[in-house]
Protein backbone atom coordinates (compact mmCIF):
# COMPACT_ATOMS: atom_id res chain seq x y z
CA UNK A 1 0.00 0.00 0.00
CA UNK A 2 1.43 3.45 -0.96
CA UNK A 3 2.77 5.62 1.83
CA UNK A 4 1.77 9.27 2.04
CA UNK A 5 4.44 11.70 3.23
CA UNK A 6 4.74 15.50 3.36
CA UNK A 7 7.93 17.44 2.68
CA UNK A 8 8.85 19.39 5.84
CA UNK A 9 10.52 22.10 3.74
CA UNK A 10 8.02 22.93 0.98
CA UNK A 11 4.95 21.12 2.44
CA UNK A 12 4.43 19.21 -0.78
CA UNK A 13 2.40 16.02 -0.36
CA UNK A 14 4.04 12.95 -1.82
CA UNK A 15 2.98 9.35 -2.39
CA UNK A 16 5.80 6.76 -2.07
CA UNK A 17 5.60 3.02 -2.79
CA UNK A 18 5.73 0.92 0.36
CA UNK A 19 8.98 -0.77 -0.82
CA UNK A 20 10.83 2.43 0.21
CA UNK A 21 9.49 2.31 3.78
CA UNK A 22 12.21 3.01 6.33
CA UNK A 23 14.47 4.72 3.80
CA UNK A 24 15.16 8.29 2.85
CA UNK A 25 14.23 10.01 -0.37
CA UNK A 26 14.51 13.46 -1.97
CA UNK A 27 11.61 15.80 -2.43
CA UNK A 28 11.13 16.34 -6.19
CA UNK A 29 10.20 19.94 -5.54
CA UNK A 30 12.97 21.27 -3.30
CA UNK A 31 15.39 18.37 -3.05
CA UNK A 32 15.14 18.04 0.73
CA UNK A 33 15.92 14.58 2.13
CA UNK A 34 12.70 13.12 3.54
CA UNK A 35 12.58 10.05 5.85
CA UNK A 36 9.95 7.61 4.61
CA UNK A 37 7.89 6.35 7.56
CA UNK A 38 6.97 2.71 8.03
CA UNK A 39 3.36 1.56 7.59
CA UNK A 40 1.40 2.10 10.79
CA UNK A 41 3.61 4.99 11.91
CA UNK A 42 6.55 2.96 13.29
CA UNK A 43 9.88 4.70 13.05
CA UNK A 44 12.60 3.30 10.79
CA UNK A 45 15.00 2.98 13.74
CA UNK A 46 12.51 0.82 15.67
CA UNK A 47 11.96 -1.42 12.66
CA UNK A 48 15.71 -1.84 12.07
CA UNK A 49 16.24 -2.68 15.71
CA UNK A 50 13.43 -5.22 15.69
CA UNK A 51 14.63 -6.87 12.49
CA UNK A 52 18.30 -7.00 13.46
CA UNK A 53 19.55 -10.54 14.18
CA UNK A 54 20.03 -11.41 17.81
CA UNK A 55 23.64 -11.21 18.88
CA UNK A 56 25.29 -14.56 19.14
CA UNK A 57 27.07 -15.68 22.26
CA UNK A 58 30.74 -14.83 22.22
CA UNK A 59 32.85 -17.84 21.54
CA UNK A 60 35.21 -18.68 24.39
CA UNK A 61 38.83 -17.94 23.69
CA UNK A 62 41.30 -20.72 22.98
CA UNK A 63 43.10 -19.86 26.19
CA UNK A 64 39.84 -20.37 28.17
CA UNK A 65 39.07 -23.72 26.59
CA UNK A 66 42.61 -24.93 26.91
CA UNK A 67 42.94 -25.62 23.19
CA UNK A 68 45.68 -23.13 22.54
CA UNK A 69 48.53 -24.82 20.75
CA UNK A 70 51.61 -24.85 22.91
CA UNK A 71 54.51 -22.85 21.61
CA UNK A 72 57.45 -25.10 20.85
CA UNK A 73 61.02 -24.07 20.49
CA UNK A 74 62.69 -25.14 17.28
CA UNK A 75 64.79 -28.20 17.86
CA UNK A 76 68.47 -28.16 17.07
CA UNK A 77 69.65 -29.82 13.90
CA UNK A 78 69.96 -33.54 14.21
CA UNK A 79 73.15 -35.50 14.53
CA UNK A 80 75.41 -36.96 17.22
CA UNK A 81 75.95 -34.86 20.33
CA UNK A 82 79.33 -33.63 21.57
CA UNK A 83 79.25 -35.88 24.65
CA UNK A 84 79.15 -38.97 22.44
CA UNK A 85 82.37 -38.00 20.66
CA UNK A 86 84.09 -37.29 23.98
CA UNK A 87 83.05 -40.65 25.46
CA UNK A 88 84.11 -42.65 22.41
CA UNK A 89 87.47 -40.91 22.33
CA UNK A 90 88.13 -41.56 26.03
CA UNK A 91 87.16 -45.20 25.58
CA UNK A 92 89.51 -45.48 22.62
CA UNK A 93 92.42 -44.02 24.59
CA UNK A 94 91.70 -46.32 27.54
CA UNK A 95 91.64 -49.40 25.31
CA UNK A 96 94.79 -48.20 23.58
CA UNK A 97 96.64 -48.03 26.91
CA UNK A 98 95.29 -51.41 28.03
CA UNK A 99 96.23 -52.91 24.68
CA UNK A 100 99.76 -51.54 25.02
CA UNK A 101 100.16 -52.95 28.55
CA UNK A 102 98.80 -56.35 27.50
CA UNK A 103 101.16 -56.34 24.56
CA UNK A 104 104.12 -55.81 26.89
CA UNK A 105 102.84 -58.57 29.18
CA UNK A 106 102.42 -60.96 26.25
CA UNK A 107 105.95 -60.17 25.09
CA UNK A 108 107.32 -60.80 28.59
CA UNK A 109 105.59 -64.16 29.06
CA UNK A 110 106.38 -65.13 25.50
CA UNK A 111 110.06 -64.49 26.12
CA UNK A 112 109.90 -66.74 29.18
CA UNK A 113 108.38 -69.53 27.10
CA UNK A 114 111.05 -69.09 24.46
CA UNK A 115 113.81 -69.08 27.08
CA UNK A 116 112.52 -72.30 28.65
CA UNK A 117 112.14 -73.91 25.24
CA UNK A 118 115.81 -73.15 24.55
CA UNK A 119 116.78 -74.93 27.76
CA UNK A 120 114.69 -77.99 26.87
CA UNK A 121 111.64 -77.22 29.00
CA UNK A 122 108.57 -77.49 26.81
CA UNK A 123 106.09 -75.57 28.95
CA UNK A 124 103.29 -73.25 27.87
CA UNK A 125 102.06 -71.20 30.85
CA UNK A 126 98.32 -70.59 31.21
CA UNK A 127 99.10 -66.98 32.05
CA UNK A 128 100.40 -66.36 28.55
CA UNK A 129 97.25 -67.86 27.04
CA UNK A 130 95.04 -65.60 29.15
CA UNK A 131 97.09 -62.52 28.29
CA UNK A 132 96.99 -63.32 24.58
CA UNK A 133 93.22 -63.82 24.63
CA UNK A 134 92.71 -60.55 26.49
CA UNK A 135 95.06 -58.82 24.10
CA UNK A 136 93.06 -60.04 21.11
CA UNK A 137 89.75 -58.98 22.64
CA UNK A 138 90.97 -55.51 23.60
CA UNK A 139 92.68 -55.01 20.24
CA UNK A 140 89.45 -55.93 18.45
CA UNK A 141 87.39 -53.53 20.57
CA UNK A 142 89.95 -50.78 20.14
CA UNK A 143 90.01 -51.30 16.37
CA UNK A 144 86.22 -50.89 16.08
CA UNK A 145 86.00 -47.51 17.82
CA UNK A 146 87.81 -45.50 15.10
CA UNK A 147 85.27 -46.80 12.57
CA UNK A 148 82.39 -45.83 14.85
CA UNK A 149 83.88 -42.35 15.25
CA UNK A 150 84.37 -42.11 11.49
CA UNK A 151 80.74 -43.05 10.88
CA UNK A 152 79.44 -40.54 13.44
CA UNK A 153 81.68 -37.75 12.16
CA UNK A 154 80.45 -38.19 8.61
CA UNK A 155 76.85 -38.35 9.89
CA UNK A 156 77.40 -34.99 11.58
CA UNK A 157 78.03 -33.09 8.32
CA UNK A 158 75.51 -34.68 5.96
CA UNK A 159 74.01 -31.61 4.27
CA UNK A 160 73.88 -32.82 0.68
CA UNK A 161 77.37 -31.54 -0.11
CA UNK A 162 79.49 -34.14 1.72
CA UNK A 163 81.67 -36.18 -0.59
CA UNK A 164 80.42 -39.51 0.77
CA UNK A 165 77.94 -41.05 3.17
CA UNK A 166 78.73 -42.49 6.64
CA UNK A 167 78.09 -46.11 5.68
CA UNK A 168 80.05 -45.88 2.45
CA UNK A 169 82.97 -44.18 4.19
CA UNK A 170 83.33 -47.07 6.65
CA UNK A 171 82.54 -50.05 4.43
CA UNK A 172 84.85 -49.16 1.56
CA UNK A 173 87.67 -48.53 4.02
CA UNK A 174 87.54 -52.26 4.90
CA UNK A 175 88.36 -53.42 1.36
CA UNK A 176 92.03 -54.46 1.07
CA UNK A 177 94.19 -52.41 -1.32
CA UNK A 178 91.22 -50.28 -2.34
CA UNK A 179 91.32 -48.73 1.13
CA UNK A 180 94.66 -47.11 0.20
CA UNK A 181 92.80 -44.91 -2.27
CA UNK A 182 89.70 -44.65 -0.09
CA UNK A 183 91.72 -43.19 2.78
CA UNK A 184 91.92 -39.92 0.84
CA UNK A 185 88.12 -39.83 0.65
CA UNK A 186 87.00 -41.22 4.00
CA UNK A 187 89.69 -39.84 6.33
CA UNK A 188 91.71 -37.12 4.62
CA UNK A 189 88.53 -35.86 2.92
CA UNK A 190 86.65 -35.91 6.21
CA UNK A 191 88.98 -33.32 7.72
CA UNK A 192 88.53 -31.07 4.68
CA UNK A 193 84.74 -31.44 4.61
CA UNK A 194 84.39 -30.77 8.34
CA UNK A 195 86.39 -27.56 8.03
CA UNK A 196 84.35 -26.48 4.98
CA UNK A 197 81.06 -27.34 6.70
CA UNK A 198 81.92 -25.17 9.70
CA UNK A 199 83.27 -22.30 7.58
CA UNK A 200 80.15 -22.11 5.40
CA UNK A 201 77.96 -21.83 8.51
CA UNK A 202 80.14 -19.40 10.40
CA UNK A 203 80.96 -21.92 13.14
CA UNK A 204 84.02 -21.26 15.25
CA UNK A 205 85.71 -24.66 15.63
CA UNK A 206 89.10 -26.16 16.24
CA UNK A 207 90.01 -27.11 12.66
CA UNK A 208 90.82 -30.69 11.74
CA UNK A 209 94.33 -31.16 10.37
CA UNK A 210 94.13 -33.01 7.07
CA UNK A 211 97.92 -32.76 6.57
CA UNK A 212 98.56 -34.44 9.94
CA UNK A 213 96.46 -37.41 8.85
CA UNK A 214 98.18 -37.48 5.47
CA UNK A 215 101.67 -37.66 7.00
CA UNK A 216 100.52 -40.31 9.44
CA UNK A 217 99.34 -42.42 6.50
CA UNK A 218 102.53 -41.88 4.49
CA UNK A 219 104.89 -42.68 7.37
CA UNK A 220 102.93 -45.78 8.34
CA UNK A 221 102.83 -46.90 4.71
CA UNK A 222 106.65 -46.70 4.37
CA UNK A 223 107.28 -48.47 7.68
CA UNK A 224 107.79 -45.63 10.19
CA UNK A 225 105.10 -47.03 12.46
CA UNK A 226 105.93 -45.28 15.76
CA UNK A 227 105.96 -41.79 14.24
CA UNK A 228 103.01 -42.63 12.03
CA UNK A 229 101.07 -43.87 15.03
CA UNK A 230 101.76 -40.70 17.01
CA UNK A 231 100.70 -38.48 14.10
CA UNK A 232 97.60 -40.64 13.56
CA UNK A 233 96.57 -40.18 17.20
CA UNK A 234 97.07 -36.42 16.93
CA UNK A 235 95.10 -36.29 13.68
CA UNK A 236 92.26 -38.35 15.16
CA UNK A 237 92.22 -36.02 18.15
CA UNK A 238 91.85 -33.04 15.81
CA UNK A 239 88.93 -34.74 14.05
CA UNK A 240 87.31 -35.41 17.42
CA UNK A 241 87.75 -31.79 18.53
CA UNK A 242 86.24 -30.47 15.30
CA UNK A 243 83.31 -32.90 15.63
CA UNK A 244 82.69 -31.82 19.23
CA UNK A 245 82.69 -28.13 18.24
CA UNK A 246 80.36 -28.69 15.28
CA UNK A 247 77.96 -30.78 17.36
CA UNK A 248 77.97 -28.12 20.09
CA UNK A 249 77.26 -25.35 17.57
CA UNK A 250 74.40 -27.36 16.03
CA UNK A 251 72.82 -27.94 19.44
CA UNK A 252 73.11 -24.24 20.29
CA UNK A 253 71.60 -23.21 16.96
Amino acid sequence: MPIRVQCPQCSKALTVPDQYAGKRGKCPGCGTAIPIPMPGGASPQAIRTASAPAPTAKQPSREATGTTKAKTRPTAAGGPGPEMFQKLWRLFLLLFIVDFVLGLAAAFFGYQVYDKAQSGQAEFPVTLLIVVLLLGFVAFAQGIIPYILLYKQWALIQDGNARTTPGKAVLLLLIPFFNIYWFFIAVYGLAQDMNTYAEERGMSIRPASANMLLWAFILSFVGCYPIGLILALIGMSHLKNAAVDIATAKQAG
